[in-house]
């Protein structure tokens, strides 16, 4: 893998992306391997001129820490052909409103979208499996979450410090597909009063949702 200046707005751009991250010029030269496109770990980390990321269809990863820390960064399009999301891959990217994870991505890896702290719009496609540790901690402007089908396991912290004061994160479903859930999960949602779980997790309701203030709980057989 090699770095070469955007012809376009002089950015660095990895020789296997497909386009340059910080203006969307199409890379017809990418070097392509036997994972498919991708982008590399790092690619982009603590750019604060990035606004925008339109990644173009045919790229099948982002990797670990590639938009960490850009922190004006407010939207991001991540195509159908992207199968895995590296840790900390958005991180720390504090103006990014929302997401969308297609359904061709099976496992959010941990942290790799923690402390986007204006994230207000979050959309997981049915067809994920596994959320990962801290994976959208600390959304504080998260007013809805819908948890699709398809997810099995959610890990430690994974949505903790969700919602606040003026974005109330008020309830949200646990479907039966989910058969392992982590202890603190939802950690710190101050907000959420109501939740609907598997009555597997019933005796572990005050370790799931610790430090909330779960007033109303509905149970899935």
């Amino acid at each position: 893998m090699a770095l070469f200046n955007c012809p376009e707005c002089g950015g660095k751009v990895s020789s296997t992306a497909v386009s340059c991250p910080h203006c969307g010029w199409v890379n017809d030269a990418a070097e392509v391997d036997s994972k498919g496109l991708r982008i590399e770990p790092e690619q982009c980390k603590d750019d604060l001129g990035m606004t925008f990321v339109d990644i173009q269809p045919g790229v099948t990863e982002i990797g670990e820490r590639a938009f960490k820390g850009c922190a004006n960064l407010e939207t991001v399009t991540i195509p159908d052909s992207v199968t895995k999301i590296g840790e900390c891959a958005f991180a720390e990217c504090e103006k990014l409103r929302s997401v969308t994870i297609p359904g061709g991505v099976t496992e959010i890896a941990d942290g790799a979208f923690q402390y986007c702290l204006g994230m207000c719009e979050l959309n997981i496609s049915d067809g994920v499996k596994i959320i990962g540790k801290s994976a959208f901690s600390f959304a504080l402007r998260i007013s809805e979450l819908i948890i699709p089908d398809s997810v099995t396991k959610i890990g430690e912290l994974a949505f903790s410090c969700c919602g606040s004061n003026n974005y109330k994160f008020t309830s949200v479903v646990i479907p039966k597909s989910v058969t392992e859930i982590a202890d603190g999960a939802f950690n710190y949602c101050k907000t959420l009063t109501k939740i609907t779980i598997p009555r597997a997790f019933l005796g572990r309701v005050e370790k799931i949702f610790s430090n909330c203030q779960i007033k109303e709980i509905e149970i899935v057989d």
